[in-house]
């Protein structure tokens, strides 16, 4: 069965609702028998399920706030890779670790280090190839998150652009640099003790994202729990008192009319 849209359980919600006030208006005649549609169990019900909706949209609010400052973080930092290659540049660094610095630099900024041969498979640069480069720009990823860097169906994807890569190829420039005589800058924001404290702000953001994202899904199942559990969920209980209603009065009657207006979509 195909899930349901946040549209979908907003609109049951909100049907329950009217449901309780028309329940209401039948006064006397409204007298079940089966203690879960009783009109107080209805209203108590409703409450926890608003409360739940709360509960989701504070969480939702929150992870999107996480993943705007983490998006803001990587941002701010993806011409750093390129900063430091420069510093290595202009000083007299030794040509192989000067290519371990561009290989990693390349990485960050998502651009390939070989070439594809015709079967798709990776030509590295040890080979004596010149690299194809597939991407120029460290592109912050959507707001709904992946974790990954979108896949080109045509060609085995090597950007390389998940947080998580991009994260541990900066911790592995940074291991360069630390133990690299020739990397020195008066740069205060290149230097080793600044990129350390960067690099950690990166890696915090990223498991907040990862504690945030759980909270939301507990938050999400907590909802439709209430909304959709066999039996006992809200929209299961709609169902039962609009069969009460009509056997109470009848098809034909305006009250049971007014209450079949109102839909209940299961999950």
């Amino acid at each position: 069965m195909a899930t349901q849209n946040e549209t979908g359980h907003v609109r049951n919600l909100a049907n329950f609702s009217r449901l309780i006030d028309l329940c209401t208006l039948f006064a006397q005649r409204y007298n079940p028998i089966n203690p879960n549609i009783q009109l107080s169990v209805l209203q108590q019900q409703y409450q926890t399920a608003q409360q739940q909706f709360t509960n989701f949209n504070n969480a939702k609010t929150n992870y999107q706030t996480i993943v705007i400052t983490r998006q803001d973080a990587f941002s701010s930092a993806e011409n750093l890779p390129t900063r430091i290659l420069s510093v290595f540049k202009s000083n007299d660094t030794n040509p192989k670790l000067l290519k371990i610095v561009q290989n990693l630099t390349k990485k960050l900024r998502g651009q390939r280090i070989g070439k594809l041969t015709n079967d798709n498979k990776e030509t590295t640069e040890d080979n004596n190839t010149k690299p194809t480069d597939t991407e120029l720009n460290l592109t912050v990823l959507p707001l709904i998150d992946s974790n990954l860097a979108p896949v080109d169906n045509k060609t085995r994807s090597v950007s390389q652009r998940s947080y998580d890569q991009r994260i541990n190829h900066f911790n592995q420039l940074l291991s360069v640099i630390q133990t690299a005589p020739t990397y020195l800058t008066n740069e205060t924001d290149l230097q080793i003790s600044t990129l350390q404290n960067t690099v950690d702000n990166l890696f915090r953001l990223n498991q907040n994202i990862s504690n945030a994202e759980y909270q939301l899904q507990e938050q999400r199942n907590l909802r439709n729990q209430n909304l959709y559990a066999p039996n006992t969920g809200l929209v299961n209980i709609a169902l039962m008192v609009k069969e009460y209603i009509k056997s109470v009065f009848g098809t034909k009657s305006t009250e049971y009319k007014s209450i079949a207006a109102l839909r209940f979509t299961r999950k």
